[in-house]
This record gives C-alpha cells, sequence and structure tokens, in this order.
C-alpha cells in the first residue's frame, strides 16, 4: 500500500467519531489487496487473490475500444470484431478456444463471453479451474492472443455475418428502434448520436475483410488494453507470468489518438417525438446531461452519497404518490446518475395514460420543483440514511464473498474511468464518515442545483397510431406551468411506530423435534400444528431465507373465481400489511434489509423471504402479520387494477403480447382455466374475492410448513418461530390439492401463426413433453445432460455452420405434480424465409442423436460442465435450501452421492443415447413457427 493510501486507513477510525470535517481533498486510496502494474508496452495489469468461488479463476481483457471509434464505413464492426475473436487466433485456430474451455466445463456463452459499447469492449473467462494442469496458462495464452493475435481470416469473416445478421435482427423490437429516433436529438452533435453498437446491417453483409483489419490494427493495442486476473492462485506467481508473457506483445509506433468524446452543450431544450408501430406506451422523459466530475477524490464520493440520500428521499416521495393513484401516470421516476463515459443525466421518468402526457409529466415534474424549492425534512434523510447504512453494512460483512466478477466491474471502472478500486474496509468506514457529514442542508443544496436550465431534452416515446401525442409547444408550456404553480411543502405523515407490538404475542411451544441427519437440520412441530424446518447455513454471513408451503393453491378455486385467485398474492403485496400502506410499511421498515411476500401458486400457496441475521425478527414479524392481520384496501385495488386494464389495452396490439398469448392458449390446448389478459380479465377482478380467498388459503397454519435457512443459531430461531409462528392462530387441518392439470396436447400439434411486425423475423418454438418417464434422479440428471448436448450441437451446426440464428436456446423442466411431466423447449428468431428449413435442421440433430448419441466428445463436455456446477454450487446457502425443499416436495435427496455423484459417473455415451430414445420417441411434440403478417 502506497504512505498515502495507509495513512488515511489508518485515519478511518477518526473520520468515522470526528466532530469536524477534514480535507476531502486527497486521492482516493487504492485496494492494496489488487496488483495493478504497467508493462514496457504500456498494457496495464491487474491481479488479485479471491477464494469466491474456491479452487477457480476468472480472466478478463479489458479494451478501451468500442463503437464511437468506427470510420462510417465501419459501422458495426467494433461488435463484429468482438465476435471474430472466438473465431480463430495465433494458437486457438477455428473454434479452438471453445473447445478448450468446454473440455474442462467452461461453458460458452456462461462462462466464456465477451460485450461490446460505446466505449469500450470486455472479454471474460470465468469460473475456470485452478487444479486442472495447464489450463491457467492456456487461459493466459487466450488473453494473450485476444490483445494482438487475432486471424481475421476470410472464411471466418463470411461465416459470421450470418451470426451477427441475425443478432441484428432479433434486436430490432420496438424499444432499440425508439431508441435511435431519439439519440440523435438527445445526444445531437455527438459521435454517440450517429451510433448503435450492432450497426449497419448493409456494412456487415458486405464489407471487406480488410476494413474490420484496419479497425483492429488500430486499435485494438497495448496502451488501451488491461487484462484482469482473479481467483484462487499466488498473485506473485501470476504476475511473473504476466510479465513474461505479455511484455513480448509489441506496443503500436506511431498510434492513433485516441480521442474523448464529447456532447456539445446547449442553452435551449431539445425536443423528440419517437414513435412506433409496435410501441405499447406513451413514455416521457427529461434529460439533463452535464458532465460528471474529472476529480476522483474523497470529496467526490462524499458527494456521490449526497446524491444517493437525494434519489432515495425522491424515489420514495413518488412512491407514496403512485400509491394515492390520483394522477394520471402509469408510473413515475427520477434521480441522478451515470448515463454515459463522462457524463451523468437528471432524468424525469413517466408512463402515462392514453392522451394523459402533459398531465403526467406535471405531476412528475411538480415533485421535482416541491423538492428543489422546499427541500426535503430530517425525517426523510434519516430513513435515506439508514437504508444506505444497512447497505454499508450488508456490504461490510460480506466483504470475502466478493465475486471475481464484481471485482473484475471495479478494476474496470479504475481503468476505463479512472474510478480507484476500493478496498471494502475502506468503503465501509469511509461511508459511515460520509453519512455522519451529510446534513440537511448538502441535500437540499444539492436539490437546489440538480436541474440545471441548459442540456435539456424532452422525449416522448410511444405508438404511432391511436394516441395524441404532446407537442413540443405544449410541453414546454407544462414546464413553465408547473415553474409558475405555487407548490407546497412535503408532510411526512410516517409516524415513528413499530411493526408489531411483540409483548402482546402469546408464544407457542415446540411440541416434538425430528433430526434430518441427511441435511444436518432439524424440523420442529409446533403447538398449533406448523412445521419448522431449520438448517443453519452460514457459507453466506448476512443471508437467511424463508420459505413456506401449503397445499391446496388455486386446484382449490374453481374457474369463475380462478383470475381472482391467480392475482391475489400480486394485490396483497400492494396493499401493505398491518396498520401500514404500502408507502408507510417501507418507512417504517428504513434501514432493514428484509422481505416477505406471499403466494398463490398451481397446488400450493406459501411465502418466499430473507433478511440479513440482524432483521430476522422482523421477518418474522411480517410472516405473522400476514396471517394475524393482513391488509385489504379497496382504493389501492381500484388504482392497481385500473392501471393493470390501461396497460393490457395498451399491449393488445403488439407482437409479443399477441405471441404470448397465442402459445399460452396453445400450449394449454385450449383449456378453460388458461385465461389471457384482456378486457374480460380485468373484469373479473374482484376485491371481495381476493380478500375472501386469501383468508381461505392462509387460515390453516396447521398445514403450513416452514423452512428457514441461513446464518444464524438455531436457539434464536426457535425462539422467533415459537413466538412469531407458534402464536398464529387459525385451523388445524390437511388439505390435498386437486388435479385440475391441464393436459399438453397429445402427438403433434403444428401452428403456423402469422403477426404484423416492423423488423421481419421468423421465430421457432418447440415444445417436448414426456409425461410417461418415472419422476426419479436417474431421469432428472440426464434431461440436464440432453440440455448440454443440445446446447453444443445447436451452437455448432445451427449458429456457426448455418450462420442463421444468433443462438438457439433450449430449456429443460420437470414436475411431478399434479401431473408427471418432463419438457424441452426450443426457441430461436430467424430469417423467417429459413425458419422452416432451421427446424428440421434442429429436429434432425435430434434424430440423429436418438439413433446415434452423442459424441465422446459432446459427452465429456456435457458431463463436465455438470460436474463442475455441482462443485461450484455445494458450498452456498442456496444449494443446501434447495435441496431441502426439493426432498419435502418430492421425496428425492439430490444432494445425496446416489441421487447424483454415482448416477453422473455411471453414465455414458450408449446410457444417454437410450436417454434421448426414452425421452424423445413417446414425447409430445409441439410446433410453432411465427412468420410476418404480409
Amino acid at each position: 500500500m502506497n504512505l498515502l493510501g495507509l495513512v488515511l486507513l489508518l485515519a478511518l477510525p477518526y473520520f468515522a467519531n470526528a466532530q469536524q470535517q477534514p480535507n476531502l481533498h486527497q486521492p482516493v486510496p487504492m485496494d492494496n489487496a489488487v496488483k495493478k502494474g504497467v508493462l514496457p508496452n504500456g498494457m496495464t495489469y491487474y491481479i488479485c487473490h479471491n477464494e469466491e468461488p474456491k479452487d477457480r479463476a476468472s480472466f478478463y481483457i479489458i479494451q478501451n475500444v468500442g463503437a464511437l471509434l468506427e470510420n462510417d464505413n465501419q459501422n458495426g464492426l467494433a461488435h463484429f470484431l468482438e465476435h471474430m475473436s472466438f473465431n480463430g487466433t495465433k494458437h486457438y485456430p477455428g473454434k479452438g478456444i471453445i473447445s478448450t474451455m468446454e473440455k474442462h466445463g467452461v461453458k460458452f456463452g456462461r462462462d466464456v463471453n465477451a460485450y461490446t459499447a460505446f466505449n469500450e469492449t470486455v472479454y471474460n473467462l470465468s469460473n475456470v479451474p485452478v487444479k486442472h494442469e495447464g489450463l491457467m496458462d492456456k487461459c493466459l495464452l487466450v488473453l494473450n492472443d485476444w490483445s494482438n493475435y487475432l486471424l481475421l481470416t476470410e472464411e471466418e469473416i463470411d461465416a459470421e455475418r450470418g451470426v451477427i445478421s441475425e443478432e441484428w435482427r432479433t434486436r430490432r423490437n420496438a424499444s432499440f428502434r425508439l431508441r435511435n429516433q431519439f439519440f440523435p436529438v438527445l445526444l445531437k452533435g455527438s459521435k454517440w448520436a450517429v451510433r448503435d453498437v450492432i450497426g449497419d446491417l448493409n456494412i456487415i453483409q458486405n464489407f471487406k475483410p480488410k476494413t474490420i483489419r484496419d479497425f483492429y490494427h488500430d486499435w485494438y493495442r497495448t496502451d488501451l488494453q488491461a487484462i484482469a486476473i482473479i481467483g484462487d492462485f499466488d498473485v506473485a506467481e501470476m504476475e511473473a507470468k504476466v510479465k513474461k508473457m505479455f511484455s513480448k506483445i509489441p506496443a503500436v509506433k506511431n498510434p492513433r489518438k485516441r480521442p474523448d468524446f464529447k456532447i456539445p452543450n446547449h442553452k435551449e431544450t431539445y425536443y423528440c417525438l419517437a414513435t412506433d408501430k409496435e410501441a405499447a406506451t406513451s413514455d416521457i422523459n427529461m434529460f439533463i446531461l452535464k458532465e460528471d466530475s474529472k476529480v476522483k477524490d474523497l470529496a467526490e464520493l462524499k458527494d456521490q452519497v449526497t446524491e444517493a440520500c437525494y434519489n432515495l428521499m425522491l424515489r420514495s416521495r413518488m412512491k407514496e404518490i403512485m400509491q394515492k393513484g390520483d394522477n394520471e401516470c402509469l408510473s413515475m421516476s427520477a434521480g441522478n446518475s451515470k448515463f454515459l463515459r463522462g457524463y451523468k443525466a437528471f432524468s424525469i421518468s413517466t408512463t402515462a395514460k392514453p392522451n394523459k402526457e402533459v398531465e403526467a409529466f406535471k405531476a412528475v415534474y411538480t415533485e421535482c420543483i416541491r423538492a428543489e424549492r422546499h427541500g426535503f425534512l430530517q425525517s426523510e434523510l434519516d430513513r435515506a440514511k439508514a437504508d444506505l447504512k444497512a447497505y454499508l453494512e450488508e456490504d461490510y460483512n460480506t466483504r470475502n464473498e466478493r465475486s471475481n466478477d464484481r471485482i473484475a466491474n471495479s478494476i474496470k471502472q479504475d481503468f476505463l474511468n479512472n474510478e480507484t478500486i476500493t478496498n471494502p474496509v475502506f468503503d465501509y468506514k469511509f461511508g459511515l464518515f460520509c453519512l455522519q457529514f451529510t446534513t440537511l442542508k448538502d441535500v437540499n443544496t444539492f436539490a437546489k442545483n440538480v436541474m440545471p436550465e441548459e442540456n435539456r431534452t424532452i422525449v416522448i416515446t410511444g405508438p404511432s397510431t391511436g394516441v395524441k401525442h404532446a407537442t413540443e409547444a405544449e410541453m414546454k408550456q407544462a414546464i413553465a406551468d408547473v415553474e409558475a404553480s405555487t407548490i407546497n411543502a412535503y408532510v411526512d405523515n410516517a409516524a415513528n411506530k413499530q411493526l408489531i407490538d411483540a409483548s402482546k404475542i402469546k408464544a407457542g411451544k415446540v411440541v416434538s423435534t425430528k433430526e434430518l441427519k441427511n441435511f444436518g437440520a432439524k424440523e420442529w412441530t409446533l403447538s398449533n400444528g406448523a412445521k419448522v424446518i431449520f438448517r443453519k447455513a452460514d457459507y453466506e454471513k448476512e443471508q437467511i431465507t424463508l420459505n413456506a408451503w401449503s397445499k391446496g393453491g388455486t386446484s382449490l378455486i374453481e374457474n369463475k373465481d380462478l383470475v381472482s385467485a391467480e392475482n391475489t398474492a400480486a394485490f396483497i403485496k400492494k396493499f401493505g400489511l398491518g396498520e401500514f400502506d404500502a408507502s408507510t410499511l417501507s418507512k417504517v421498515l428504513a434501514g432493514k434489509n428484509v422481505s416477505v411476500s406471499p403466494y398463490i401458486s398451481g397446488i400450493t400457496e406459501g411465502f418466499s423471504g430473507f433478511s440479513v441475521p440482524k432483521d430476522a425478527e422482523t421477518m418474522m414479524q411480517m410472516l405473522n402479520l400476514y396471517f394475524e392481520n393482513p391488509r385489504f384496501d379497496k382504493k389501492v385495488f381500484e388504482v392497481t387494477k385500473g392501471r393493470l386494464a390501461t396497460q393490457i389495452e395498451a399491449l393488445k396490439n403488439n407482437p409479443q403480447k399477441i405471441l404470448s398469448d397465442s402459445i399460452k392458449t396453445i400450449f394449454s390446448n385450449y383449456n378453460k382455466r388458461s385465461h389471457l389478459q384482456n378486457k374480460e380479465y380485468i373484469n373479473a377482478l374482484n376485491f371481495d374475492k381476493i380478500q375472501k380467498i386469501y383468508k381461505e388459503r392462509f387460515n390453516n397454519i396447521g398445514d403450513f410448513t416452514f423452512l428457514i435457512v441461513g446464518n444464524i443459531d438455531e436457539a434464536t430461531v426457535k425462539t422467533l418461530a415459537e413466538k412469531y409462528i407458534g402464536s398464529i392462530k387459525g385451523e388445524n387441518r390437511s388439505e390435498k390439492w386437486i388435479d385440475r392439470s391441464v393436459p399438453t396436447p397429445k402427438g403433434k400439434t403444428t401452428k403456423v401463426l402469422t403477426i404484423p411486425m416492423q423488423t421481419e423475423k421468423g421465430t421457432v418454438i418447440a415444445k417436448y413433453s414426456n409425461t410417461k418417464l418415472k419422476y426419479n434422479a436417474y431421469n432428472l440428471l440426464t434431461l440436464k445432460v440432453i440440455k448440454n448436448i443440445l446446447d453444443l450441437r445447436y451452437t455448432e451446426e445451427i449458429r456457426e455452420k448455418e450462420g442463421g440464428t444468433y443462438g438457439v436456446g433450449v430449456f429443460t423442466g420437470a414436475k411431478m405434480n399434479p401431473n408427471r411431466e418432463f419438457n424441452v423447449f426450443l426457441q430461436f428468431d430467424c430469417d423467417h424465409n429459413k425458419a422452416d428449413h432451421l427446424k428440421g435442421l434442429c429436429y434432425k440433430i435430434i434424430d440423429r442423436l436418438i439413433k446415434e448419441g452423442p459424441s465422446q466428445k459432446d459427452f465429456d463436455k456435457a458431463i463436465k460442465a455438470l460436474k463442475s456446477d455441482r462443485k461450484r454450487q455445494k458450498p452456498h446457502n442456496e444449494y443446501v435450501r434447495k435441496n431441502i425443499k426439493t426432498y419435502y416436495m418430492t421425496g428425492i435427496d439430490m444432494s445425496a452421492d446416489k441421487n447424483y455423484e454415482k448416477i453422473i459417473n455411471k453414465l455414458n455415451v450408449k446410457r444417454i443415447r437410450k436417454a434421448f430414445k426414452k425421452f424423445f420417441k413417446k414425447a409430445n411434440l409441439i410446433d410453432v413457427t411465427v412468420l410476418p403478417k404480409k
């Protein structure tokens, strides 16, 4: 650590207890756990030891290069070049990088990936096993090749054109098209205004190889590159390897200057109306751009805390307004945050009811002006500080659980944006210091200055037909009207009340205890009949999870009340809890990291929740209130129902909504218990029925099982369970679900749907379902192997060889109740003229796997990936929670070696061929092709 860093860290206790604010115009100290250096060729490197996950490492190369550096004839080639980095390098020709990694369980897409943005391109090899001999050196060699040794052969370039053309097609949705309309106005006069990363389709399909090679040679160079290596290894040894390998890469002579891209200032307020036939809602935004601070010192960090307090308080007020419902907004938000490199934006955003754009904007802008004129109250600031303190505490207590990716993100900010990598101990102590010295005057001064009159742009986006959009004159007049109006100061009605009076609760007792030796857990039966399972798990130190379930669900609800039943839990969460409405509840819970939510599914009802250890009692109090004192609010119901009706009406002509409704209808075989969200659906929502259904489903405490997993002592959990679960009154009877399952159509069902769309594309959706397979560990695991093998085949043959799609999504699932079913889903977008051809190839691949089985190479990769996943998941709390719940739901203990490792080790190519045949030969198939409507 440098001297300044040491002095600052030694001064932290003083910071935390200081009575006067010290001089903060000092550099931010860098985390000495991260080794940073610069090689003679100009390349920067970062190396950090980290054991989350254990025995794994991640490798990154950060290129200070993005779409803004493209010449006009290179529009899209920064992104194209990212793709080409996986299509042949000096030491890994062809698909050598992907193949090498997947042999070791490091999967393409999940662990091997990259992204391109306006200003950077970042590559990663993640979750690499450190104990596989030679693999670490191979990863270094990949970074080496990504730096300077791409082959960029004409054959591979031409092969990739199809993949990127299909990615271009897939991304061309309404949001993308709208952005391409308003960015040229919002960012007028800048390079950002004429680039969208994915690029120009004509250039993608027709550029000469020399054009992309020129871009590569101009910009992929050592002075614009940083490598980051993070994981469970010796830092000194890794640094020596980095210096030896990467110092050999030659620096570019007479390099082109890397420009900083600016957005011109403007005094007048810009206006843009962007419309699209597929846009569903009218959204009104006002952006106020300003250059970010170039001085990255301690004072700037403290300013970030002031900004965070402002954002939390303003959004809390808006949440309260939305709860009341007396405005023309479907949503509203405002705040100050980072926008593009070098720039921040104060953004005001609202989604308006149809033809109410001016009124909606006035509502949200009024709140911004209210804060500007009158500032905030001390009570509001106290709650914001409590929330931020809770975040700092959780972050500090989990400082040894930071993932490689999180550390890499800090490294990326250091390299690209000059934002120093800080130590989590420093973050915590300096954060507390900032909270101590952030005053009401600070945030109110910030509120007065956060909305300057220059560099403003009003952006309205929405449907191109059926809606009257606000004009530029109307919007400017709306701003003037609000600024000229009388606006009263905010009144904080939140009383300093407790969530629950714990002294009035009469605790129950544990009447029996059962040891669950397989899981190291205990099951308690309480005096009211409820069962509580507890397992201490402390891999994640700041995590306690809660699950609860009881049999029944919507299966016990008749068709006429089903829509209300399916929405009951969503409405209950909107109503608040106990004596508090939703906005007041959030104030009461300020400073607490806790959540509890009810649900009602097809065959069960219950709760899911979480907390940090210090808030465990609050979590249990919330659970108690959901049983003993749930809140029902007719006004909130009507407001929420009205907004939902507006949203559904707006979506009725949206292609994705039309497709979703069609798929739901086909997959359910037109069953009456499968409802589409339309006018009739809204009319079926009934407040009285929701209240009745909730009370019925959550009145039978003796039929509930509660699962608590996390970092909390057994004695504490037992006391909390006896008090807050054992005290719950209600019936003690056993219920069963009714089999009202929606059966999958038998045999093969083929449908061709035609839907109007702005960007023509085809979509292929296939669902295989097998209801004959036994629900057991063997079939569950072989289904995972099937998925992994299909992923490999479709990536190689449909994406890479055919260039037919950006990717074939393969999804698998299985359920035991109410009816046994195993599923494999396929879905991809493509050129609609190639949809039948590509779908046929997908089916042929399955037929080949049924007849021949996978290759040994594919089999080995699929098994390696499963073993890698299992090893990575095992230490975590979630692994424990999921396996215990699965055991109680299905009777299968997936944590047992006999149900995983022993099965995996016995699998071979022959057995997987049989698994393909066993599943697909007896599977029903729903085959859907979606085409553009002429």
